[in-house]
């Protein structure tokens, strides 16, 4: 294999050089400073002008899909958001595995060369965002078959998704819309076993288990706070809220040396924690009793890149180590090619920090029971808030909302 690399080592070193300096990170910045200005619209443009010119790598395909659904979804154009959505799913599973050459091309530089499959808490919160969209776009289900690949994406990644307990509230609530019972229950209950509150949706839960006449039934009933009994017994319909707060991780790359070697590794920096306690009140500012589960993005993230940081770690020092006996072998012919080749290593050694960095810092589902003629919504966070307008003739289906602070 090294006769074979040091062929063309120094060629190869020099155009992925090239080559990775044309990344879309330019774009995407400009996209995302639209997007935290309150302008999604705009950025959805400057990302759809990029892709249409051709200025964004096939390899930040994912990333295009991401960032483009998140911002339709924050426009409320949902029915484009699960497109995107799906797309970034399908791009997923068409690439998970990696050609040989694309794993040789990042021995030689680093994995900006390849195409970003995205964390494994990115590759969740894609299913998640789906089912919003479908959810608020009034295809439940659709929601259901996204709940299903999200259910795969935890058994797969096992611990390290153990906090996303608002996922596994969406899977539970995108089984519940669309009249899939049985797997509702099984979702609520999968989702107690990871809570300390095991209050937290046990109304939910108590109506799965009516549903499909589970002997469980009134365990759950007793979980039920009283005051949250008494406002579902007013029979004013239910309202369901997603809310997101704050601005999600951003990766930066850290380095080691190891011996002459540097190895460079990614990490997450926070950007800004959802601050601030989540009320919600009636019109007249009365505390209304919630169901609510919420996830922490940066503790997930973190935990999930920490699930995959030894191959990292192993990756980077496979690749060190290539690069130093290409070097070596070098230097015999030829001193200061050897040098410009090491100098030319040691800047390409840089952790891939790409990521979909438009996540916020939290996100919360709430269900709220609704008094009958209600009108008003208001929802605080900290010194923010937002009122949301109710249709008191609506009480069949649940009142759908987006937040977003």
């Amino acid at each position: 294999m090294l006769t074979c690399c040091k062929r063309g080592a120094r060629g190869a070193a020099l155009l992925l050089c090239l080559s990775l300096g044309g990344c879309a990170t330019a774009v995407f910045d400009e996209a995302r400073s639209h997007y935290y200005a309150g302008d999604p619209v705009a950025g959805v443009a400057v990302l759809d002008k990029a892709a249409a010119e051709e200025g964004i790598p096939a390899r930040d395909t994912l990333l295009l899909h991401l960032e483009r659904g998140l911002m339709l979804y924050r426009a409320g154009l949902f029915a484009e958001s699960a497109k995107a959505f799906l797309a970034a799913s399908d791009f997923i599973e068409q690439h998970q595995k990696i050609s040989v050459s694309g794993q040789a091309k990042t021995l030689l530089s680093n994995d900006w060369s390849t195409a970003y499959l995205g964390e494994y808490s990115e590759q969740l919160w894609t299913h998640s965002y789906a089912m919003m969209s479908f959810i608020r776009a009034g295809a439940p289900e659709s929601a259901a078959v996204e709940a299903r690949r999200a259910l795969q994406a935890l058994e797969t990644h096992g611990e390290s998704l153990d906090g996303a307990l608002f996922s596994r509230a969406l899977i539970a609530l995108s089984f519940e819309l669309a009249e899939q019972y049985n797997d509702a229950y099984v979702a609520y209950r999968q989702l107690h076993e990871l809570l300390p509150d095991a209050a937290s949706m046990a109304q939910a839960t108590y109506r799965m288990a009516q549903r499909v006449g589970s002997e469980s039934g009134e365990s759950w009933r007793e979980k039920v706070a009283p005051d949250l009994w008494t406002q579902y017994g007013l029979e004013g319909g239910e309202a369901i809220l997603f809310i997101s707060a704050g601005r999600g991780p951003r990766k930066h790359s850290g380095s080691i040396f190891y011996g002459s070697e540097r190895l460079s590794f990614p990490s997450y920096e926070l950007s800004s924690r959802a601050s601030g306690s989540l009320r919600l009140s009636d019109g007249q500012g009365q505390p209304l009793a919630v169901q609510r589960v919420s996830t922490d993005m940066s503790s997930v993230a973190q935990r999930t890149l920490d699930a995959r940081g030894k191959k990292v770690l192993a990756k980077a020092l496979l690749r060190g180590r290539l690069k130093h006996e290409l070097v070596n072998e070098l230097r015999d012919d030829n001193a200061a090619a050897a040098e410009v080749l090491n100098l030319v290593f040691f800047l390409l050694e840089e952790a891939d920090t790409r990521g979909w960095e438009s996540l916020p810092a939290r996100l919360t589902l709430v269900r709220v029971p609704l008094a009958p003629q209600q009108q008003i919504l208001r929802v605080q966070l900290g010194e923010q808030s937002v009122e949301l307008a109710l249709d008191p003739d609506e009480r069949d289906l649940p009142q759908l909302f987006s937040v977003h602070f």
